[in-house]
């Protein structure tokens, strides 16, 4: 399918993306420029604490100010708008969902639904489409835009171009969640970098060292897997280090960001214990002059259980499917296991296993069970 989208414009969608993980004020002008590509009207992104019920991001753009007041509103009929709550829990996080192809009915000329007829008719909206960017047992994120009967209902392009860019937003929102964004809103950045326990590095394309947290000193001074040295990170594993700078480099070479692999790289310490290493761009076009890049470590003392399950699915884009196949392949279970533990045939299971390997960039089965050993608890 021809997107009609160049691969600069793309990458200039993707970098704002990665912006907003560090920046949150960010996200209107993202949003805006996705809706400006593909030709949608509003959007609004979310990201609400299950537990609290608190919003720990909420943002919108291209609506009339009077009508985001009134949003509140009819926030209670969305979920019906959509379906109702079964449909929208079943949806994929993976892929777009689309308003006029889930539920029509709602936007029919015969439409009964609230949402619809008191909010979207009065402003023009005809259709909808929205991504799941993250939904555990602890957070709950989207980001969905409207569509303006100027422009008719949504079609196979923006449906494409919005595909490719799931894996951004979700990966954006999966490091948002791992800087602490509501002690980034009330300190300072570099106070609220030093408080993560993550070891974490702001590296160049060079390795050339910017910043490095506290919980980064301490893995520096005690681990014995890296060190800085005349001020660029070097991991004492070369075949590490080797694919740390592969990972930089596949990033900065690639034509097309969307379609550059997750970047991360697994290894283990002088004692076999695994570790393993993310490498995400957050300011600057991958590749570019000024680039920089963030490079944070998994390690034995910072597994998570089930929330890390979440979180390493999320930033590597995996389905339910994958997600289960690999928890299970971390416990060290057969194929044979695995496969008759999820009632699944072999050759189900090994496309799932060969999917993983192409998602997280690795290549052997000891690569993968390392990196899941080094962000998950054993189960």
């Amino acid at each position: 399918m021809d997107l009609h989208i160049s691969p600069e414009r793309l990458s200039a969608l993707i970098a704002r993306i990665y912006d907003c993980a560090l920046d949150p004020s960010l996200w209107p002008d993202a949003m805006g420029a996705i809706c400006d590509e593909l030709d949608l009207r509003t959007g609004v992104v979310s990201l609400i604490d299950l537990g609290t019920g608190q919003p720990l991001l909420a943002s919108a753009t291209g609506f009339d100010p009077a009508w985001l007041g009134r949003l509140h509103e009819f926030s209670d009929g969305l979920v019906s708008l959509w379906g109702g709550e079964a449909v929208v829990r079943n949806m994929p996080l993976e892929e777009p969902a689309v308003l006029s192809a889930v539920n029509p009915v709602a936007i029919s000329e015969e439409s009964a639904d609230p949402f619809h007829l008191g909010f979207n008719q009065p402003q023009g909206f005809v259709d909808a489409i929205a991504v799941g960017l993250t939904r555990d047992e602890t957070m709950l994120g989207t980001i969905g835009f409207n569509r303006h009967e100027s422009h008719g209902l949504v079609g196979p392009r923006e449906i494409a171009i919005m595909r490719l860019l799931v894996p951004h937003l979700q990966r954006a929102i999966a490091v948002s969640r791992v800087l602490e964004m509501q002690q980034i809103r009330q300190t300072n950045l570099e106070t609220a970098l030093h408080a993560i326990r993550a070891p974490l590095f702001m590296i160049d394309s060079d390795l050339h060292l910017h910043f490095h947290n506290s919980a980064a000193e301490k893995v520096v001074a005690d681990s014995g897997i890296l060190r800085v040295v005349n001020g660029t990170l070097i991991l004492t594993d070369p075949e590490a280090q080797r694919r740390v700078r592969k990972a930089l480099l596949s990033v900065g070479a690639c034509d097309d960001p969307a379609k550059a692999s997750p970047f991360g790289t697994a290894f283990t310490d002088a004692e076999n214990a695994p570790w393993v290493a993310h490498v995400l761009p957050i300011t600057g076009r991958a590749g570019s002059a000024g680039a920089q890049y963030m490079l944070f470590l998994a390690g034995p003392s910072l597994r998570e259980g089930s929330a890390a399950l979440e979180a390493l699915a999320s930033l590597y884009a995996l389905t339910g499917a994958e997600t289960q196949v690999l928890q299970r392949l971390c416990t060290g279970q057969s194929a044979k296991q695995i496969a008759e533990d999820l009632g699944i045939a072999l050759s189900t299971l090994k496309t799932h296993t060969l999917r993983i390997y192409e998602k997280t960039g690795l290549h052997r089965q000891a690569e993968l069970v390392a990196l899941a050993r080094g962000a998950l608890a054993p189960v």
